[in-house]
């Protein structure tokens, strides 16, 4: 029996694709501990695996106060350099206790999303295999690029980054890392959740990188009792996990599909309340989470930002999508979709209900849409999902002594 140390990002389109794996690797005899913050438990433990908490939180206001007057802080790509910033600089004071805990775990190997810069270095202190789990569409960029996309490399935030991180590299006898010199992270195996057949340039990626594609078990999601009548015109419309507050834009679906043959789920998140929205149609049923892959099961169309997780749930589902994006990733991937004829990507700052209404009819109308969704449906359910990453987990842990005490 192995035993595995998980590290991940407090967010749920980078925790979900791990728990599935987590959960076959126990079922196999293996042992997990997942280190996440404490709302997290739960969902862990369901698992089988052994949580421990550390202390962190998404966009809190410790690290947007410093940005808040001299930078447009609900821009989401500033949101994203703030938290890259702020994870960074919380190296200094969580690396040293987090080394101590794993140190202790004595785990054969450790395994962590591709932009936790924390795990990276505590596996290099600890000489322990990793294994990086990719759950983003860019594989090759640096994972601080967004960072210096912000904040230019010669800033004094982004200086006194770079001081920071040397004095802790230095403390533990690491070759020294700066933002701007980030490469991305590549040991011998990385499982990325994502058929390589989706990738614009797959021979770029030599035989270090496992494409696995979605890691779905459809009991992971919440049953919902879904009790309004099917029609053949079911639309789901959602925006993940993070990108929720979003008022002006579910009231500009409202615009679009109240009162048509279309019957629409729009999930709304946690961050809005239902009422601040004002009356909605008849032929809409909203609640802040649906079970989504329940949903795509029985639904025409999926309305998405275009998170990583999203898109792949869908084509899984064989169910083609209308993209709205919100970041350049998910910019790259509703670019991918439209190449690959599963569906069409639209520009939010021009974006109206007239737009979005024609986008989705067109992919309702044109049977190629659905055809083409179909195609990649079959190549991602026979990527292997979660039983060939846990098989490759094993694979590897059995072939990599850990060196570390």
């Amino acid at each position: 029996m192995a035993k595995y140390v998980f590290f991940n990002l407090p967010a749920f389109s980078h925790i979900q694709p791990t728990l599935a794996v987590v959960e076959e690797l126990i079922t196999r005899g293996e042992e997990v501990i997942y280190y996440l913050p404490e709302e997290f438990r739960a969902q862990i433990e369901t698992t089988g695996a052994v949580f421990r908490s550390y202390p962190f939180e998404l966009f809190s206001q410790e690290q947007t106060s410093p940005f808040s007057t001299e930078y447009h802080i609900h821009d989401i790509q500033v949101r994203l350099a703030v938290l890259q910033a702020y994870m960074i600089k919380q190296c200094m004071s969580i690396v040293p206790s987090l080394v101590e805990s794993v140190r202790a775990e004595r785990p054969d190997c450790l395994l962590y999303d591709g932009m936790f810069l924390w795990a990276r270095l505590i596996a290099e202190i600890l000489q322990i295999p990793r294994i990086v789990l990719r759950a983003s569409y860019d594989l090759t960029d640096n994972p601080y690029a967004n960072l210096l996309r912000v904040f230019s490399s010669s800033s004094e935030m982004i200086q006194t980054l770079n001081h920071e991180l040397a004095g802790l590299c230095e403390r533990y006898g690491l070759p020294r890392y700066e933002v701007n010199s980030f490469t991305e992270d590549n040991p011998s195996l990385s499982i990325a959740f994502i058929p390589r057949s989706f990738l614009p340039d797959p021979a770029q990626f030599d035989g270090r990188f496992l494409f696995v594609g979605p890691s779905l078990r459809t009991r992971w999601q919440a049953r919902h009792a879904l009790q309004d009548a099917e029609t053949e015109k079911q639309l789901y419309i959602a925006l993940g996990s993070i990108y929720t507050n979003q008022a002006e834009f579910y009231r500009l679906c409202f615009a679009a599909f109240g009162d048509t043959a279309w019957h629409v789920r729009l999930s709304i998140g946690t961050q809005l309340e239902p009422e601040a929205l004002g009356p909605a149609p008849q032929n809409f049923l909203i609640a802040p989470r649906f079970p989504q892959l329940e949903i795509l099961a029985r639904t025409t169309i999926f309305v998405s930002h275009g998170g990583l997780n999203s898109v792949m749930e869908s084509l899984y589902s064989g169910v083609p999508l209308v993209i709205v994006p919100e970041t350049s990733e998910h910019e790259a991937i509703g670019t991918r979709v439209a190449e690959l004829g599963a569906g069409i990507k639209l520009e939010k700052a021009s974006l109206t209900a007239e737009c979005l209404r024609d986008a989705v009819d067109l992919v309702a109308n044109d049977p190629s849409f659905a055809v083409r969704a179909g195609e990649l449906q079959q190549q991602l359910q026979e990527a292997g999902g979660y039983r060939r990453a846990a098989d490759a987990i094993m694979h590897y842990a059995r072939h990599h002594e850990t060196t570390g005490s």
